[in-house]
C-alpha cells in the first residue's frame, strides 16, 4: 500500500519531501483588508508582506473545514494517510481534522490514516512531516510510524526570533509575553513552543545580532551531544538564515548544516519581514508512547 502525507499550510517542508510525490497540501486563507489570498503553495509572499504592511482594517487566517479535509481523506482513500496540522493551540486546522476523521473512519472503518498534532508551525510543523517521510523510507509499518512520529513531536523544540511581532499581539496569540517593552531600543524577545503548542518568551536581546548569538546558544544547550536534524524557516531574509546557520554549526559540528526553508504563507503572516524559526527534536523514540489525535 503507497501513502500520502496530508499537511496543512500552516508548515514548511523541505524540497526533498515536496519533490517526492508523496506529500499533498491543504490551504489555510488569509485575509488582508478586504483581500482573501489562498495560501496554496503559489502565493507570493513579498506581495503578502507588502499587503500586510499596508493593512488598515483587517488582518487574519481561516482554517479548512471539515469537510475540506474529508474531501482530501476521500481523493486518497486505499493509501495510508498521514495527516499533520498546525499547533491545535492556535488554530482549528487540527480540530477540522479531527471531525473529518471521525466521519471517514464511520464510512470506512479499515482505513489507515494518522492524525498528527505538531504542537507547532512554520519549521516544527515540516520537521514533523520529514519524520513521517522518513520513517516510510526506512521501512516501518504503519502502527510503527505512529508510535516513533508520536515521540518525536512530544521531544520537538521550536524556538524563533521575530522583528515583527504586530500580527501575533492583534491576534492574541503573544499572551503574557512583554513583547512592547523596550521596543524603542529593538529589544527583541526570545520566543519558544511549549510542549502545549502556546508561544513563551525564553529571553530577551538588544538588537538582532546578539538575538541571534542568544538563540544559538540556546539550541546548542538543547542538543549538546545529542543527534538531530535541524529545520531553519526564513521570511524574507536568506543572509540571516546563513548566519544563524553558521552559528549553529559552528556551536554543533557534530550535527549536519540545518535544512533552510523559506516560509510559506502562514508562516509569512505569522512570522514578518525577518523573521526566523529553528526546530529539531530531542526525541528518544521508544514502543510505549500516546499517539496524539487517535
Amino acid at each position: 500500500m503507497s501513502y500520502i502525507i496530508l499537511m496543512d499550510s500552516c508548515g514548511d517542508c523541505s524540497e526533498e519531501l515536496k519533490a517526492s510525490g508523496r506529500l499533498a497540501s491543504i490551504p489555510l486563507r488569509i485575509q488582508v483588508d478586504d483581500e482573501v489570498f489562498v495560501d496554496d503553495g503559489q502565493l507570493d509572499r513579498e506581495l503578502l508582506l507588502q499587503k500586510i504592511a499596508a493593512c488598515k482594517k483587517r488582518l487574519q487566517s481561516s482554517c479548512p473545514s471539515p469537510g475540506d479535509y474529508l474531501a482530501e481523506y476521500e481523493k486518497h482513500a486505499g493509501q495510508r494517510i498521514y495527516v499533520v496540522t498546525g499547533t491545535s493551540a492556535l488554530t482549528g486546522s487540527y480540530n477540522s481534522a479531527r471531525v473529518a476523521l471521525q466521519l471517514y473512519l464511520d464510512a470506512c472503518p479499515n482505513a489507515q490514516i494518522a492524525l498528527f498534532d505538531s504542537r507547532s508551525a512554520s519549521a516544527g510543523e515540516g520537521l514533523t512531516a520529514q519524520q513521517i517521510f522518513s520513517c516510510e523510507q526506512a521501512g516501518l509499518d504503519f502502527a510503527a510510524v505512529q508510535h516513533k512520529v508520536a515521540a518525536f513531536i512530544a521531544g520537538e523544540k521550536t524556538r524563533f526570533v521575530l522583528e515583527d511581532l504586530s500580527f501575533l499581539q492583534k491576534s492574541g496569540r503573544l499572551t503574557g509575553i512583554k513583547s512592547l517593552i523596550a521596543e524603542k531600543l529593538h529589544i527583541l524577545p526570545l520566543l519558544a513552543a511549549t510542549p502545549e503548542g502556546t508561544i513563551c518568551q525564553t529571553g530577551q536581546a538588544r538588537g538582532f545580532a546578539r538575538a541571534l548569538a542568544k538563540l544559538a546558544e540556546q539550541v546548542a544547550a538543547d542538543l549538546k551531544g545529542r543527534p538531530a536534524e535541524l529545520f531553519l524557516s526564513h521570511c524574507s531574509c536568506p543572509e540571516r538564515a546563513e548566519a544563524l546557520s553558521a552559528l549553529l554549526q559552528e556551536k554543533l559540528p557534530q550535527l549536519p548544516p540545518p535544512k533552510i526553508l523559506c516560509t510559506g504563507g502562514i508562516s509569512t503572516l505569522y512570522a514578518g519581514q525577518g523573521g526566523l524559526v529553528v526546530s529539531y527534536s530531542l526525541a528518544k523514540t521508544g514502543k510505549n508512547v500516546n499517539y496524539p489525535g487517535k
